[in-house]
């Protein structure tokens, strides 16, 4: 069983693959617009769905962004593949470097 310091230590490793993750998938809308192959509402209103996932994997918290992704019902811009691939990547995290 992990101490309390070794819990938070855990947290922040989990906090910086969290931002990494949000930052490369907000990163992508952009560039998106940018090749034009989504327009500016489409990507913000994918942003904009994906807003709790992203607070939770900001905050190092991947079991509960899990938790808000496979509740998250897919819309006509944040359609069920973005929403699987997302799922399927938090998954993966989860797999990989959880302890617990």
């Amino acid at each position: 069983m992990a101490t309390l310091a070794e819990r938070k230590a855990e947290y922040e490793l989990h906090k910086d693959a969290g931002w990494d993750y949000y930052n490369s998938f907000r990163s992508q809308l952009t560039l998106d617009i940018e090749a034009e192959t989504k327009t500016q509402e489409e990507c913000l209103a994918i942003h904009a769905r994906m807003s709790v996932v992203g607070t939770y994997l900001q905050t190092g918290d991947w079991k509960s962004a899990y938790d808000n992704i496979i509740r998250l019902a897919p819309d006509f811009y944040c359609t069920v593949d973005i929403i699987e691939s997302v799922k399927s990547d938090i998954i993966a995290y989860i797999t990989e470097n959880y302890t617990w």
